[in-house]
């Protein structure tokens, strides 16, 4: 078993830090912006606080930085599941069931046309209180990209047509969302309480 270790870095401003360490699972304990992971087994986009994985083994990980203007990360690494007593779910998946929504417990809106350039298009304001948020994109061609900064959105969390992303309490983001489309044009529907 290799040992359990934190690691805090700086990225520089729209550009790459390799970790060379070998291990099983890591999570972002804290960072200062969105980045984008990738190693053995692959890519992670727009990554954020809480994020990671388990069990999926790497020997090196690279983070790139999203919004353009450098980012600290604080990360944990292990070969074991690591517990912290965070509990919540992620949840990336086509909707499937349509359930009824309090009007006075959630805030639904619907975003006519999202950008495809600049600074993409804001669609919910930073909420320390929020518990809840769910981004769908309601387009039937149109890509949509969830970042957590205007500054240089050129991608984020991949949200395809008809499917939706969202984060529950414990994981949630108090900082302001942004979605950026792949053609002008693109709609969604967001939630947040």
């Amino acid at each position: 078993m290799k040992p359990s270790k934190i690691y805090t870095f700086d990225v520089p401003a729209g550009g790459a830090f390799r970790l060379t360490v070998a291990g099983e699972y890591f999570k972002i304990l804290a960072t200062t912006g969105a980045v984008t992971v990738s190693s053995d087994w692959g890519t992670l986009e727009g990554l954020i606080t809480g994020q990671g994985l388990e069990d999926t083994p790497f020997s090196h990980l690279l983070f790139t930085d999203v919004g353009g203007a450098g980012v600290t990360v604080r990360l944990f690494i292990g070969d074991e599941k690591f517990v912290d007593g965070i509990t919540g779910a992620v949840e990336v998946s086509a909707v499937r069931e349509t359930v009824p929504v309090r009007s006075d417990v959630f805030k639904t809106t619907n975003i006519p046309a999202i950008a495809n350039g600049g600074g993409g298009t804001k669609v919910a304001n930073a909420d320390p209180n929020r518990k809840y948020l769910l981004v769908q994109n309601t387009h039937a061609t149109v890509i949509l990209y969830v970042s957590f900064s205007s500054v240089g959105v050129t991608s984020g969390i991949r949200i395809d047509p008809g499917t939706s992303w969202g984060l529950t309490a414990g994981v949630c983001t108090t900082q302001e969302v942004w979605l950026l489309g792949s053609a002008t044009g693109g709609t969604a529907r967001v939630m947040e309480g």
